[in-house]
């Protein structure tokens, strides 16, 4: 039986990202921001800063005990088991290449050896001059058949991709507010709340 190859993001799909940095950014600088008011990742405009600011204050909460121990997403630990039984689990991130060694030592830490089949870093849309491949790129390398993504413009891309069948659009307990849309999902395009939902 020939096994699916998986694609799976790794923040706010397996890790409590967004809600640390608001969590973070309100301690440090004085905001009141709740993080299902976050309507886009780029974080700039909810921030109120420039996009230079922004970045030097995310370096500084990658270098925290709190992004260090990220809290896992429910269920994302029994739900790539799931996967791992049938199918080929492999991470696509957008983490920037300074944070390799600590996501491959938090991988490592949280899950079983060989869970993931391969680690890619693809490209990150808010960092100038980042010629990383783009996730639709790796999931067409890596003929990608489900991909499990959190953000929108990246859920959209990889529909298009050739020999994508599903993407789960991951916007857990409905509180994903940077994923929520007005516009109609493509077909191949699921939006799940839970990891429960993913098979």
């Amino acid at each position: 039986m020939n096994r699916i190859n998986y694609g799976v993001d790794i923040d706010d799909v397996l890790l409590v990202l967004t809600p640390g940095i608001v969590e973070f950014h309100n301690d440090r600088y004085g905001t009141r921001i709740k993080p299902c008011e976050i309507t886009s990742q780029n974080f700039t405009q909810q921030f109120g800063t420039s996009l230079a600011t922004l970045r030097t204050r995310l370096h500084l909460f990658y270098q925290t005990r709190q992004f260090e121990n990220l809290p896992m997403v429910k269920g994302a630990y029994e739900g790539i088991l799931r996967l791992r039984e049938s199918g080929i689990p492999h991470l696509i991130t957008s983490r920037e290449d300074i944070l390799r060694a600590i996501t491959k030592s938090r991988i490592k830490r949280e899950f079983p050896p060989d869970t993931f089949m391969t680690l890619n870093y693809a490209k990150n849309p808010f960092m100038e001059k980042d010629e990383r491949p783009t996730k639709p790129e790796i999931c067409r390398r890596l003929s990608i058949k489900i991909m499990i993504e959190d953000n929108l413009e990246h859920v959209l891309a990889i529909s298009k991709v050739k020999g994508i069948e599903l993407v789960y659009l991951l916007d857990l307990d409905g509180e994903y507010g940077w994923n929520h849309t007005d516009e109609k999902l493509p077909e191949n395009v699921q939006r799940v709340s839970s990891w429960d939902e993913i098979r």
